[in-house]
């Protein structure tokens, strides 16, 4: 009901809504014209007309004489309800009150209220009570497969297979059931939802139990090549049965299936399940905490692909003395990974590298590559957000040393690749990073794998944005948004393509996309993409005139990144002030900044002081970048260091410095940043 209000209300796109309710259901209709007051059209279905009655009951019979004594029985005591008209019908027909002789319809003798149920259940049941026990089991083992049921499962399980056809016949023809589907693959559906319903809840629970059991055991024993299509058909009868530690174990398979499958949000309900029933065990042993915490750790990718470390972070915090009880060292090791994950997500990078180094001393001290693995795989992201390139470069390499081993699990070996590329882009070394995208893409086409696709056009446009190529950037970043099936692989390509727009200017188009990345950090406790995203707004409001709310905005995450000790972040964040200063100054702005200061009606008069801020900005970047070795921040903090110099007069200093920034992006390979260099070396010479 919430997703219905919230995607009503909020809902931007030209959409039709068709809502099917009951009159008595009051939220939709208050949601509808409360003060929102939606433009809407109400079409109410109203119960039959007595003439449309009529028409229903002839069709049924399938003659126009119709007994005058139904037809006043159903005026008075019916009404207009056609389901429980047409199972009035039926019940009448089977209890041979209503019978056909002779090609007309007639009625034995006329009917009492008292024999009729008032309510729907109770025709119904009454028409389950006058079947022969033996169709009747059958169709209560039928209920418990569900509202549609295979012949094959239901010759397999029941206990009356001799009487299983001319019993489905039989119900065929009473109404009850119909053919879903013919042979090879022959499936029969109940008629209706709530037969279905009435004649499961005439089952004792025993037996309920007893045949979920039975079924779940067949179907295991059918399908054991390739179960993995009935992971959720199975967990859902070992749960009604009595094999709660299966229905565990195919919840968890099922969830590890959908997220291969791009469906995050299935595989979190069902990795919720999976825990409620292990949070639900009375007395539970150690094994069973064990197997709770191995759940939680199977559920972290969920909480990562989806965004949502605020969530993430705070489920593994409420587990995290029981984690550490666990006898298993690699299944706590794996808690800390996910729980360094979420530290990451949460821009809490030093909690997060205590947590990584932790689980990667557990790993080497029992000798588990799995382990491993998997903290390798993660370490580099956040050794480079603290400006350790070469400890991020180590385990880049042990953790791709280690993906073959993962033959089935893509994860270790993309999130490897993709951190190489990140290594290089904070290094600005733009031929490594293309090389990093380029190995993504093709691993992604050959397995398949469109994670892997998404990251290489990601990879891509980090080598673009290093080279100062923004179109190519910006086209590179709209592909890696169009592939994602995954929220986290949307939000991070739209955060990249809203830098690209604004470094060529394009701020309007940068604008709702840093909202939005902004809206989703702050909604799910996602800062590690909300930060980035806000420094780049805050140079939209720069732009838009509101220059102190801007430069404001980068100055209040600086003293988070200092306390975080986020030294990229960090160090990029001067060279954006820097350029911002730069461009209050007379000087030529910078590429990158050029555009920000034409929606200015007014040129900053305090020239000398922006000036000033300005050289102490690009001071204290190449002073993090040097130590760090981020050559793409340095160089072109050198480069803005020149600009600057050369409209204060001060020939030499910009000489060299424009000497430093060509000699940094020639290795850097920067090319549309490499020519304006030289350009500007050209004039000072």
């Amino acid at each position: 009901m919430e997703l219905l209000q919230t995607m009503l209300s909020e809902f931007d796109y030209p959409a039709l809504f068709l809502v099917a309710y009951r009159p008595p259901f009051a939220p939709i209709r208050r949601q509808l014209t409360g003060k929102s007051h939606l433009p809407h059209q109400e079409i109410r279905m109203n119960d039959l007309a007595p003439t449309d009655t009529q028409h229903v009951v002839s069709s049924m019979l399938r003659t126009e004489q119709v007994p005058s004594g139904l037809v006043s029985f159903i005026e008075e005591h019916i009404g207009g309800n056609p389901f429980y008209l047409e199972e009035m019908m039926n019940s009448l027909i089977e209890s041979e009150m209503l019978h056909q002789s002779r090609g007309s319809w007639n009625l034995v003798r006329p009917i009492r209220k008292s024999e009729i149920a008032r309510t729907v259940n109770g025709v119904i049941s009454a028409r389950l009570d006058r079947l022969r026990p033996e169709m009747k089991h059958i169709l209560q083992e039928a209920s418990v497969v569900g509202r549609t049921f295979g012949l094959d499962i239901l010759e397999n399980i029941t206990l009356h297979r001799e009487h299983l056809k001319t019993s489905l016949d039989e119900l065929e023809g009473l109404d009850l059931i119909r053919v879903a589907s013919n042979p090879p693959d022959m499936h029969y559906e109940f008629k209706h939802s709530l037969t279905r319903d009435i004649v499961y809840s005439g089952l004792l629970k025993t037996e309920r139990q007893e045949i979920h059991e039975r079924i779940g055991r067949k179907i295991e024993a059918l399908y054991t090549e390739d179960p993995g299509e009935f992971f959720e058909t199975l967990a859902f009868h070992f749960k009604k049965g009595r094999s709660l530690h299966k229905a565990i174990d195919y919840l968890t398979r099922a969830g590890g299936r959908s997220l291969k499958q791009h469906a995050a949000e299935a595989a979190h309900l069902q990795y919720m399940e999976a825990l409620s029933l292990l949070v639900g065990l009375s007395n539970r042993s150690a094994a069973e905490d064990g197997l709770l915490i191995d759940v939680l750790n199977k559920w972290v990718p969920v909480f990562y692909y989806r965004g949502r470390f605020q969530e993430l972070e705070n489920l593994l915090e409420e587990h995290m003395e029981l984690a550490e009880s666990i006898a298993d060292r690699e299944i706590r090791g794996m808690f800390l990974v996910g729980l360094g994950i979420a530290k990451w997500g949460r821009e809490k990078l030093r909690e997060a590298y205590g947590k990584l180094q932790r689980a990667l001393g557990i790993a080497k001290d029992i000798g588990s590559e799995r382990l491993q693995g998997y903290t390798c795989s993660w370490l580099p992201w956040i050794c480079i957000e603290l400006g350790m390139f070469n400890e991020a470069i180590a385990h880049s390499e042990s953790a791709l040393a280690l993906a073959d081993k993962f033959e089935t699990d893509h994860y270790p070996f993309y999130q490897s690749l993709d951190a190489f590329g990140f290594i290089n882009w904070a290094k600005g070394l733009s031929t490594k990073i293309h090389e990093a995208g380029r190995g993504l893409q093709t691993y992604g086409e050959e397995h398949a794998n469109i994670r892997g696709i998404t990251w290489g056009h990601i990879v891509h446009g980090w080598g673009f944005l290093s080279e100062g190529n923004f179109a190519e950037a910006i086209r590179s970043n709209l592909k890696a948004v169009e592939s994602s099936a995954d929220p986290i692989y949307a939000e991070l390509p739209k955060l990249f393509l809203g830098l690209s727009h604004v470094s060529c200017g394009q701020y309007e188009e940068a604008k709702p996309l840093l909202q939005e990345v902004v809206e989703h950090s702050w909604h799910h406790g996602c800062e590690v993409l909300g930060s980035p995203a806000q420094v780049y707004l805050a140079m939209v409001t720069v732009a838009e005139g509101r220059l102190k709310e801007g430069i404001e905005q980068i100055q209040i995450l600086q003293l988070s990144w200092l306390k975080n000790d986020a030294r990229l972040r960090y160090g990029f964040s001067k060279l954006i002030l820097g350029d911002i200063f730069l461009g209050m100054t007379r000087a030529k702005p910078r590429a990158s900044i050029s555009t920000i200061f034409r929606s200015f009606g007014f040129l900053i008069k305090s020239s000398a002081s922006a000036a000033h801020q300005a050289e102490a900005h690009y001071q204290r970047a190449i002073q993090v970048a040097n130590s760090m070795g981020a050559m793409g921040i340095l160089g072109q903090a050198y480069m803005g260091l020149s600009h600057l110099y050369h409209f204060q007069g001060k020939t030499e200093l910009a000489r060299t410095s424009i000497i430093s920034a060509i000699d940094i992006l020639m290795e850097c390979e920067a090319g549309t940043y490499l020519a304006e260099a030289r350009a500007l070396g050209a004039r000072l010479k």
